[in-house]
């Protein structure tokens, strides 16, 4: 019965020792960041031609969202998805084009690259004009809750058929 006793004893003070650990953590909690600008060197319409397809149709950059935690301004890598969408897809639609842009606040396309993207991922029709409009999303990866939106630009651009060879 002691052995019993002294074994009950000993369980006990054990899951109390056990229990009255508390392990310390370094929490480290989003404060809040601003959303990029996005600015670019052309406005209204982009024109395109097969005969400048290599030629720069548009440069966009924009602001660092400056993202800060508990612990300071991030030094994390932030990652950047430049969104092309027709006006009125709120970039919602099932033709939106995204392009991941990491660590790097600007993107030139020519005009051989936009008519790709406006023809193949867009699926528009060449030879007709379409409003699209663009932004940026920033966030930094592993770290839910920062991801912010850019303002939007609006393009007027008419894609061009790729002739045969």
């Amino acid at each position: 019965m002691k052995r019993f006793l002294y074994a009950l004893l000993g369980m006990v003070v054990t899951a109390f020792s056990l229990s009255s650990c508390e392990k310390e953590e370094n929490k480290v909690y989003f404060e809040g960041g601003t959303a990029p600008v996005l600015s670019a060197n052309r406005t209204g319409s982009i024109p395109l031609a097969f005969a400048n397809s290599n030629e720069q149709a548009v440069r966009v950059s924009w602001t660092n969202p400056n993202f800060n935690f508990n612990t300071g301004v991030s030094s994390q890598n932030v990652n950047y998805l430049l969104e092309i969408d027709t006006v009125g897809g709120n970039f919602n639609s099932s033709n939106k084009r995204t392009i991941s842009i990491a660590n790097d606040l600007s993107r030139t396309f020519t005009q051989g690259e936009l008519n790709d993207i406006l023809l193949n991922s867009m699926l528009l029709t060449p030879g007709r004009t379409y409003n699209i409009e663009m932004r940026v999303r920033a966030g930094v990866a592993g770290a839910p809750g920062t991801n912010v939106s850019s303002n939007a630009l609006r393009y007027a651009v008419t894609p061009f058929a790729i002739p045969p060879k």
